[in-house]
């Protein structure tokens, strides 16, 4: 029998070749099932192989799915936060145009209460050379008279000067008058020895006081200096000093003297009906004092410089910025700021205080040194 596998001649019930081992008969009847079962089990690991490549290449196509739709939610997040900052900086910028046209605004009533303190000033702030009694001189010639040396007494009584001070319903803003504690100066009267240069019928001419009364103006956040309190028609009044005139306002009865003499505070008051020593006693709407311990003592009644900021930290520049008007009565809507103004002993919240229109509350001198802090603050990094 020829082997064949190899070739070579092997005998005829030999069950395996002696030369490459090749197995016959029963032995390669037994062996055949094995090889059969070894063959099944190469295809199905073959189709297991398959399968887990199957299975990988579906896993990577979800994991790039996956990716991509991570992606594209990122990107639009990134959009959305982009939109968002745009709007923010619209926001600013409107911001700034309003404070702006507010400035704006205040400057140009400003100018017009100036000019007509001027106007009123230029008309009306001679009255005092209206109360000078006119005596005409005396004759060249000596007039005819028939009658006899007694003639010459004592004439009737002449007429006086007119008082300074003005009627009670007569209100004029605008006349330097001192506090009320000042002892005013009364007109001297003509001398009752002196002999009449005229004719004893003859009287003084007084020129006639101005019909026209001065309409008082209304104070808005100006910085005036506090002078005495003074109680008088059941009420307490307080005369302050604004751009070098005094005036007076009603305040609170446990108001004294050594709160507010020569104390820089703003007020922000209106005229009543009601006069006091010829002047109009305003109604308080808002006083705000200058006492207390303070990161910019000064920055409500003195400009504010670069070099009053420096080295301050960028915290402690917002702190002075905001007690600009914490000293008003602000809230603040941040918990840092508003628990450190609570720790001030001076800090007093106001409930009706203005949010919509807060620079009402602050003088020209304020709401500059806010500009120039917040300024000197952004350029901090």
């Amino acid at each position: 029998m020829i082997c064949r596998e190899c070739g070579a001649n092997i005998p005829d019930d030999a069950n395996e070749c002696k030369f490459c081992g090749a197995v016959y008969g029963e032995a390669a009847a037994a062996q055949q099932p094995m090889q059969e079962s070894e063959e099944t089990a190469n295809e199905e690991e073959l189709l297991i192989a398959e399968e887990e490549d199957n299975i990988d290449a579906i896993l990577d196509e979800n994991e790039l799915k996956r990716k991509a739709q991570a992606e594209k939610i990122s990107s639009e997040k990134q959009a959305q936060l982009a939109e968002i900052e745009q709007r923010r900086k619209l926001k600013k910028r409107r911001q700034r145009r309003n404070r702006a046209l507010v400035v704006l605004l205040v400057l140009l009533c400003g100018a017009a209460v100036a000019a007509g303190v001027y106007y009123v000033n230029s008309t009306y702030g001679n009255d005092k050379d209206d109360n000078v009694v006119l005596i005409t001189n005396k004759p060249t010639t000596k007039p005819e008279v028939t009658a006899t040396p007694e003639a010459t007494l004592t004439p009737e009584p002449t007429i006086e000067a007119v008082e300074t001070e003005k009627p009670a319903d007569v209100v004029v803003s605008e006349e330097n008058v001192p506090p009320a504690n000042d002892v005013p100066i009364a007109t001297k009267k003509p001398a009752s020895t002196q002999k009449p240069t005229v004719a004893p019928t003859q009287k003084p001419v007084a020129t006639k006081k101005p019909t026209t009364v001065t309409k008082a103006s209304g104070i808005t956040g100006a910085l005036v200096v506090g002078g005495d309190v003074v109680k008088a028609n059941g009420k307490t009044y307080m005369s302050f000093n604004n751009n070098g005139k005094w005036y007076y306002a009603t305040v609170s009865d446990n108001t004294t003297t050594s709160f507010i003499n020569g104390k820089p505070m703003t007020i922000t008051a209106e005229p009543t009906s009601e006069t006091y020593n010829g002047v109009a006693v305003y109604k308080t709407i808002d006083i705000t004092n200058y006492n207390g311990n303070y990161i910019l003592q000064n920055s409500g009644t003195a400009i504010v410089t670069d070099a009053d900021l420096q080295g301050m930290s960028k915290e402690q520049l917002r702190l002075a910025r905001n007690e600009i008007y914490a000293r008003h009565g602000r809230q603040f809507n941040d918990t840092t700021l508003q628990n450190y103004f609570n720790s001030c002993s001076w800090y007093k919240a106001k409930a009706n205080y203005n949010y919509s229109n807060e620079n009402k509350y602050l003088n020209s001198t304020e709401k500059q040194n806010v500009k120039t802090i917040k300024a000197y603050e952004d350029s901090i990094n």
